[in-house]
């Protein structure tokens, strides 16, 4: 799996300044912080764990899971079914009270103290060596996409800074305009194409629209 120093160098490629003198690390951090960010809301990173109850009740902490979940896309409990099974799935959401998960059960469902669930969930991706990041969770194929994204938020940034520098050169600014346009092209493209490849079932569709809509 691509490292956080690996991508980087193939967006400095893009932006044509291969050795870095243009942008510093701070600034290709930042740039892969929002390319991620973007990826993952067309692609976020699916994970299956099993959490066991520790206590009673309808509203459970999710505590010790590997990634903060993002939405929930499947519930499954009691965990295994006891005859066999495929295990129910009950009505249930998630919520944040003080930055901690919270599991909640909407259809009357009570879990008793030392229950397990099974919970299928999107989380954020991450990218080994960004963050602290330990490991990467970018599927295998689509690094070169976070590299183009990266490139566009780097240039963007770079423009913001021209903008109010004395002495920049005065056609800079156009011409990263101009690559940063045909990038960000490019990448809602490819965004756009993988999320028709992989539709999530659970992801959360928003409000339904009425006849004044």
């Amino acid at each position: 799996m691509t490292d956080y120093s690996t991508l980087k160098s193939r967006a400095l490629q893009l932006l044509g300044d291969p050795d870095g003198t243009r942008y510093d690390d701070a600034t290709l951090q930042e740039a892969f912080r929002q390319a991620l960010a973007t990826y993952t809301r067309t692609c976020p990173q699916v994970r299956t764990e099993a959490i066991t109850f520790a206590s009673a009740g309808a509203e459970q902490p999710l505590e010790g899971l590997e990634c903060p979940p993002l939405y929930l896309l499947e519930v499954s409990y009691p965990y295994p079914a006891s005859d066999g099974l495929k295990p129910p799935r009950p009505a249930c959401t998630l919520a944040y009270i003080d930055g901690a998960a919270l599991l909640r059960f909407a259809d009357g469902t009570t879990p008793a103290a030392g229950e397990q669930a099974r919970l299928t969930y999107a989380a954020r991706h991450t990218l080994e060596g960004l963050d602290g990041a330990a490991a990467g969770s970018i599927p295998g194929g689509h690094e070169g996409v976070i590299a183009l994204g990266a490139a566009v938020f780097a240039a963007l940034q770079r423009i913001h800074r021209l903008a109010g520098s004395i002495g920049a050169p005065p056609a800079e600014p156009e011409r990263l305009r101009e690559l940063a346009e045909k990038y960000l092209e490019r990448f809602n493209l490819e965004l756009f194409s993988l999320k028709s490849v992989q539709p999530l079932q659970g992801f959360p569709t928003g409000f339904n629209l009425d006849e004044w809509d």
